[in-house]
Formats: structure tokens, sequence, C-alpha cells
């Protein structure tokens, strides 16, 4: 199975919630330091949308990805599919968006991080305001896990 992480933003709300997936990070204070999407974080603030990245496999060798909708996310999920069928893979895709938990002052910090200026104060602010969407992006995970686990025991 694949399971893609997916948010208006590629960066940083998918990656998070991939990195708890993959248990790469647990508990309620992430070192951002050490995750390699996070280390070099303007590097990958600005991934453009409808591009998957693989971040992992978990312990039932489910491939985990990322991507960026930017509001689109029901016509990604459709064209993803829609290969998949094309192509015959018989490779089930489980999408979890998470684009329902993204705060103004989220959205308004992605804004400034697009400006040079305003970019280093802005990725700082956008980590610090991800603590606040942790539980949600754990109960996501969660939730998302519970279902394989039940998956894999039938």
């Amino acid at each position: 199975m694949k399971i893609v992480y997916s948010s208006y933003y590629c960066w940083p709300l998918p990656v998070l919630a991939a990195y708890f997936h993959l248990k790469l990070v647990q508990g309620k204070k992430p070192d951002f330091n050490n995750l390699d999407f996070f280390s070099d974080a303007d590097n990958y603030l600005l991934f453009p949308s409808g591009i998957i990245r693989k971040v992992g496999i978990d312990k039932y060798g489910n491939e985990i990805y990322i991507i960026g909708n930017q509001g689109i996310e029901g016509v990604i999920e459709r064209v993803i599919m829609g290969f998949n069928k094309i192509f015959g893979s018989k490779d089930e895709i489980k999408f979890v968006n998470l684009n329902k938990k993204v705060s103004i002052f989220f959205k308004l910090c992605i804004y400034l991080a697009k400006f040079d200026f305003f970019k280093k104060i802005a990725v700082r602010l956008i980590l610090n305001s991800i603590k606040n969407d942790l539980p949600f992006i754990v109960a996501q995970v969660s939730e998302t896990v519970n279902i394989l686990n039940k998956e894999q025991d039938k």
C-alpha cells in the first residue's frame, strides 16, 4: 500500500505526519534540527505543488509519500488513482489530507516566507506554530496507522 500525506503546502505538515508515521519523530516537541526536511527548511519551504516525494517505508512495507496540493487535492487524488487504474497497478493508495488544520497565522507565515527579507523569521515562526498543530497531526497519523493495523490483521 502507498500512503500519501498531503496538505495545501507540502512542507511542513505532511512531512511531520510522515515522520510520525515512520516513528522518526515522537513526543510533544520534536527536534527539527535533526530531521532531513527540517534541518534545511529554506530549501524545502516552497516545494512546488503536485510533486510527490517518497519519505520512507513503514514496518508493514507501506510506502510513505508527501505531496502539496494547493487546494486541488481532489484533482491530484483522481489523477493518481486514474494512472493507477490505467497502468493496472494493484497497489492500494490511501490519501491523508491535512488541510483541515491550517491556521491563519500559519498561512501568513508561509506567505511571508516567499519573500527573502522575511524568510528566516517566517520559517522560525512556522516551526514554532507547528507545536499547536501536533495533536491534530498525531491524531491523523494514529487513525491512519490504526486502519492499516486492522487491514494487516485480516
